[in-house]
């Protein structure tokens, strides 16, 4: 996921090009969302935060479980057994996190994203 705008700069909404299927059939390859934010998460919330292991990238994720110390699980739409999320890198802050509030699909019209649960996939 590739962000915008210059990392030493807070800023309230930012976008961001999703890169990848981990968030398919809900984000795909080459979508944009716009994201605001926030720092109180909810389960089901379609989030981004910097990736623990890569503090230069971003992750697109849904989540999954949300601690009473302000941490959270990030989980795939995809159902990818080697999709990477909080099974791999574990729970991450929702302080410095981004609610994603718009879906730029690459082909198709702009959605607003509602704070839904993580679709069924089975």
């Amino acid at each position: 996921m590739k962000g915008s705008g210059r990392s030493n700069r807070i800023s309230l909404f930012r976008r961001f090009l999703v890169t990848g299927q981990s968030m398919s059939p809900t984000f795909n390859n080459g979508d944009g969302v716009i994201a605001i934010r926030s720092r109180r998460a909810s389960v089901g919330q379609v989030r981004v935060a910097r990736n623990p292991n890569k503090d230069s990238m971003w992750l697109l994720k849904r989540v999954a479980a949300v601690g009473q110390d302000g941490m959270m699980d990030l989980s795939s739409d995809s159902g990818d057994l080697y999709a990477v999320d909080s099974r791999t890198f574990g729970r991450v802050q929702v302080r410095g996190s981004f609610r994603v509030f718009l879906h730029l699909p690459a082909k198709g019209r702009p959605k607003f994203v509602m704070l839904r649960p993580r679709p069924n996939l089975h």
